[in-house]
Parts: C-alpha cells; sequence; structure tokens
C-alpha cells in the first residue's frame, strides 16, 4: 500500500503557510523564514507580507489605506486592508487609539464596512476627536 502524507501547511511553524513560503523564499525549513524577519527591508514583516499577499524580498510600499470618511456630517478614521485570500488561518483584527499607550488600543465600538477574502474596511467607531491613531494586528492560530 502507497500512503502519502504531505506536509502541514505550516511545518515550521512560523504562521506561514508552506506553499507561499517556498514560492517566495524557496523553501520552509525548519528555523527559515521568520515571521517577524523582514527579508527586503520594506518595514514590514515576513508576516504582514504574507497577510497583505505583498513580496517579502522585494521592496514594497506599505499597501494600507488610512483615510477618513464623513457621515451624517461627523468624520471617522478608517483603514483598508487588502487581504492575501490564501491566508484563511490569520486574524487580522484593527485597533483604534487616542493616545498611543499599550491600554488605549481597541476594537471596540469599530465598524467593519467590508471583509472579504481579499479585503477588510474597519472604520473608527469614535468621531471628533483631536487625535485618533489606527493599527492592524495579524495573529496565527
Amino acid at each position: 500500500e502507497l500512503v502519502y502524507s504531505g506536509a502541514t501547511p505550516d511545518s515550521n511553524g512560523n504562521g506561514l503557510h508552506d506553499t507561499w513560503e517556498i514560492a517566495e523564499f524557496g523553501n520552509a525549513a525548519a528555523g527559515a523564514n521568520p515571521a517577524n524577519g523582514d527579508a527586503d527591508a520594506d518595514g514590514l514583516s515576513n508576516l504582514i507580507e504574507y497577510a497583505l499577499d505583498t513580496r517579502p524580498t522585494s521592496f514594497s510600499a506599505n499597501p494600507l489605506v488610512v483615510d477618513r470618511e464623513t457621515l451624517s456630517g461627523s468624520t471617522y478614521l478608517r483603514m483598508s486592508i487588502p487581504k492575501n485570500p490564501g491566508a484563511t488561518q490569520l486574524s487580522y483584527l484593527v485597533e483604534f487609539s487616542s493616545d498611543l499607550s499599550p491600554a488605549s488600543w481597541s476594537a471596540v465600538g469599530s465598524v467593519i464596512e467590508e471583509n472579504t477574502a481579499a479585503r477588510l474596511v474597519v472604520r473608527d467607531g469614535m468621531s471628533g476627536q483631536p487625535h485618533r491613531f489606527v493599527r492592524l494586528r495579524v495573529t496565527t492560530p
């Protein structure tokens, strides 16, 4: 009897799908291509490059779009994120803050305007604040 046992989707446990890793780096060996690595020095970690479907070995401009949306006379901060349709194991969390302190970041009250396999758009739930900040957190299981 011949039994084929394929590699797990993330055999080296770095959070990056092996197929993507092999296509982008040429290998998915243990210890290779750490999630927090930045081979092309563009400021985007390998995990973020995977999540946003950009190339980790060639400089990429940050594809996140932050803008303001006006609804019923109130202005809200908003972030648009391109998503890698193949990165289904990742969690994308958009958080907002008024002062950048670690305890102030929260997704509470935010509004998801779009969430598809290829795009996420999240709007802040607060308006009229003198300073608002937004960040994307991507986590692996």
